[in-house]
Parts: C-alpha cells; structure tokens; sequence
C-alpha cells in the first residue's frame, strides 16, 4: 500500500486511496480469458457470489463475451438432447480432431 506524501514530499502515514481503489479494481475486474473460464460454471450455478459477481460486471460491459456466453448457451440446448450413440464414428473424430488443435 502507498500512503501519500505531506507537503514537503515526505510520507504523512495516510493511504494513497487512489491507489488502493485502483488496486481494489484490479482485484475485482476480470480479462476475457478469466471470464471464458468461469462461464459453464456459471450456466451450471455453480460460481459462487464474488466469482458471479466479477463475471457479470465483465459481462455488463464486454459484448464478445456476452456473444460467446449466447453461442455457449445454444450449443448446450443442441447437445443437452443428444444421447450417447447420437454422434457418428466420423463426426466424434472430427471433434477429437478440433479439440486437439485448439489445445496446442
């Protein structure tokens, strides 16, 4: 924590608040990456206040996020109804395949 300086540039013992509300912010805000993270624990309720909180001031504000929450949410209503054998051989190939080159 910074204090700020008195009037001849020397410490006087008193927190800098600008600084602390900027490190407070920090704390609080989330990128993009985080919040990417956090989102199927949030469709599935299992964030808890603070976490849910901090992705939804994100979200408040980042409309890529808000699509990608929106694109996360139809493909959970397609594949919530498909049942095991659903899928082809070719087509579980095919998304093995994807998901190996996205985690590179």
């Amino acid at each position: 924590m910074t204090v700020n300086s008195g009037t001849d540039g020397e410490p006087n013992g008193e927190p800098d608040h600008q600084m602390i509300e900027s490190s407070d912010r920090e704390m609080r805000d989330i990128d993009c990456r985080h919040a990417v993270e956090l989102m199927s624990d949030y469709l599935d309720g299992r964030l808890d206040a603070g976490h849910r909180a901090r992705l939804e001031r994100h979200l408040a504000e980042c409309p890529y996020c808000v699509e990608y929450l929106a694109q996360l949410r139809v493909v959970i209503e397609a594949l919530g109804r498909a049942q095991p054998g659903d899928l082809s051989e070719e087509a579980l190939a095919g998304l093995v395949q994807v998901y190996r080159e996205w985690k590179r």
